[in-house]
């Protein structure tokens, strides 16, 4: 009888056990990761290492490798009258340009750089290319930080002193945990697929150009940013830099924060998901790879166009950063 009573006893057990590592998740494996954590996983990785961008001079020197590919993002218009030696012309709204178009690149041995008009939708381009596992870059200054001589781009942008002088100074505001993320629902269920599907819905929906955010809407809160309750405005640079002069009521992602820097899962919670999410740095091309990674993520994200550099020429605030003289390289018909 005890020995009959002793097995019962170390039967129940056995089933206990069993039952409480299968019932606390598909028989004791880890959960399944949501298809935005995998996303910000991602991003975590590439924005933790910092963005990738690449000066006119060096690839100007790498011309002759084999395994590189330049992508032009401006009009045909423009880049018929001239591009970047060896340069080739894709368009956001073509529909194959972020799967098939892109897949004949080998991951391992292809460095792409993406060109615009002046650096800010490329980057986009980008960010999203980077999520996908390619190794990308965003020539700085686009076009114009090939020639000066460009249409478009920098060389029409004059720094906005009147705005300037509507910055404030001082520490940030205190962030603080906003209990929820955005919901998005791809068809596809690889990431890859997934990014892809993500960033061709707002590139052929709103269109890339809906994200660029003018400095004067952003700071005097007009247009779309009328609402200032409706508006969260990120300030993505170092924190000592942000107590010098920012756009009042900002908050620091301080990029010397190796947790604000990456934009992970802990920042991001940082983020509210029902509001006009505008991100602003020195130029407006680092800017645009976070907001590109927020809309991918259903965030409603903006980048202001040309950073500080929109509002002052003075490399004290992080102004002054173009200098034409430099870029003079000749074009390719």
């Amino acid at each position: 009888m005890k020995v009959f009573r002793v097995l019962t006893a170390l039967s129940l057990v056995v089933l206990l056990v069993g039952f409480t590592s299968c019932s606390s998740d598909d028989n004791g494996t880890t959960p399944k990761k949501t298809m935005f954590e995998q996303i910000a996983e991602r991003g975590e990785a590439y924005f933790g290492a910092g963005t990738k961008n690449i000066t006119a001079a060096t690839l100007f020197d790498e011309l002759a490798d084999e395994n590189l590919v330049i992508i032009d993002w401006r009009s045909q218009t423009l880049y018929d009258q001239g591009h970047i030696p060896g340069a080739r012309f894709w368009y956001f709204t073509t529909p194959d340009v972020l799967t098939d178009s892109l897949a004949q690149f080998d991951k391992a041995t292809t460095k792409i750089v993406n060109y615009c008009y002046s650096g800010q939708t490329a980057s986009q381009v980008t960010a999203v290319m980077n999520l996908m596992g390619y190794d990308a870059y965003n020539l700085k200054f686009g076009a114009s930080g090939w020639n000066s001589s460009v249409p478009y781009g920098w060389p029409v942008m004059t720094p906005n002193s009147d705005l300037f002088d509507m910055l404030a100074s001082g520490a940030s505001p205190t962030l603080t945990d906003q209990g929820d993320y955005p919901e998005i629902d791809p068809t596809a269920t690889d990431v890859d697929g997934a990014i892809a599907e993500l960033a061709m819905a707002y590139w052929n929906g709103a269109g890339v150009g809906s994200v660029n955010a003018s400095n004067s809407d952003v700071i005097m809160g007009e247009g779309r940013f009328a609402d200032p309750d409706s508006v969260f405005i990120i300030n993505y640079w170092p924190a000592a830099t942000y107590a010098l002069k920012h756009i009042d009521g900002a908050v620091n992602f301080d990029t010397g924060d190796a947790t604000l820097k990456s934009l992970g899962m802990d920042a991001l919670a940082m983020i509210p998901p029902n509001k006009k999410i505008v991100v602003y740095c020195y130029t407006g091309q680092t800017s645009s790879q976070v907001a590109a990674y927020l809309r991918v993520l259903g965030y409603d994200a903006y980048s202001m166009s040309y950073g500080m550099n929109g509002l002052t020429d003075d490399p004290t605030y992080g102004g002054g950063m173009y200098d034409a003289s430099l870029f003079n390289y000749d074009w390719e018909q």
